[in-house]
């Protein structure tokens, strides 16, 4: 049974590179190997943009400026 799953990380790829992005990354490309429909929603500092990379979707949110 595939199931779609929604996974939230508050930056990603290329943006960040640390720890939780690499496992959200190989999660999501596990669970697409696995017949699901991840989708990943994130924040970026530029305008909002929706893109498929690595067979998943990634929604990244405009994040508002620092000092807010």
């Amino acid at each position: 049974m595939s199931r779609r799953v929604a996974l939230l990380n508050f930056a990603f790829w290329p943006e960040v590179q640390r720890g939780s992005e690499r496992i959200v990354h190989d999660l999501a490309v596990d669970l697409v190997a696995r017949g699901h429909t991840p989708r990943l929603i994130t924040s970026h500092p530029g305008a909002s943009t929706t893109s498929t990379e690595g067979g998943f979707e990634i929604i990244r949110n405009r994040r508002p400026p620092d000092g807010l």
